[in-house]
């Protein structure tokens, strides 16, 4: 079971069958913009002036949403990152969907992909000579319930860090005139399904889920889990909970959820192996 709606899953989705897997859909949590989008706006002209020297990009869902307001300002995102400013990414997938919608990445963290990895491994600034223009300042752009890791972590190093709300993290449905709906370009992989699974509602997951029809949940945030938690109930003993990353993981550990395995990657391939490694997926079957 991946917990995504159909217009963010299709990826996951062909790359998890071509695994092995049979994917199932259940849209717990969904994505809106803030109310007032003028400080995301005003971050957005400033990093098109060339105004930053990083720009960060913890998660797919900060390009789709800085994506769509770069469209409602009649502009093209990847036209509004000058050369001057370096793109980083908090891991492969969210680098892979940058490098698709044509925007140059210059940092990946070595090791874990989390924002706790990115800041172990960022480089403290550059000397910066007088009336050069350069900045030693660096957008975030992230939801807003992103913990203070990233900002606060490069900050300590030495650079000036804006923090902005690019997002709000919502049950789903989200409400449609704030909601982000733009799609990312095509990273390549599986050859494309010819449909996708028909999404669960949350009462039909809940009944799948305790007559045995579900052998595991992939828990791809620190808010699907809770909302995992919120609506499952007492989970099944024989069901599988993935869940992608540490920091995931640690928040399932304070909300009760029982983890099975850790996806290293929140990638079809780190999932597939999460999988093998609980003991439900064959490697024969891939």
């Amino acid at each position: 079971m991946i917990p995504r709606a159909p217009d963010r899953a299709a990826a996951m989705v062909r790359g998890l069958e071509a695994e092995g897997a049979i994917p199932q859909l259940v849209p717990l949590i969904d994505f809106e913009f803030p109310s007032d989008t003028s400080d995301l706006d005003q971050c957005l002209a400033l990093l098109s002036e060339g105004r930053f020297a990083w720009l960060v990009i913890t998660s797919t869902t900060t390009i789709r949403a800085l994506k769509q307001r770069a469209r409602s300002m009649g502009r093209q995102l990847a036209l509004m990152i000058p050369a001057v400013t370096r793109v980083a990414a908090v891991g492969n997938t969210t680098r892979d969907a940058l490098v698709a919608e044509g925007i140059a990445v210059h940092f990946v963290p070595a090791g874990e992909q989390s924002g706790r990895s990115l800041v172990k491994n960022w480089p403290l600034p550059e000397a910066v000579p007088a009336g050069s223009g350069i900045s030693n300042r660096v957008l975030v752009p992230q939801a807003d319930i992103a913990s203070a890791t990233v900002a606060a972590g490069i900050t300590e190093r030495g650079w000036q860090v804006l923090p902005v709300i690019a997002y709000r993290t919502v049950d789903y449905p989200a409400v449609d005139e704030l909601k982000i709906s733009e799609q990312l370009a095509e990273t390549g992989g599986p050859g494309r399904s010819s449909s996708l699974p028909p999404a669960l509602t949350v009462d039909a997951f809940r009944t799948a889920l305790h007559a045995g029809n579900i052998d595991a949940v992939i828990l791809t945030s620190p808010s699907v889990t809770r909302r995992v938690a919120l609506i499952a109930g007492k989970l099944p003993e024989r069901l599988l909970m993935i869940a992608i990353g540490e920091i995931t993981a640690a928040e399932a550990a304070l909300v009760g959820v029982p983890v099975s395995a850790v996806a290293s990657e929140p990638s079809p391939a780190g999932i597939a192996a999460a999988l093998i490694s609980a003991g439900r997926l064959s490697t024969d079957s891939r």
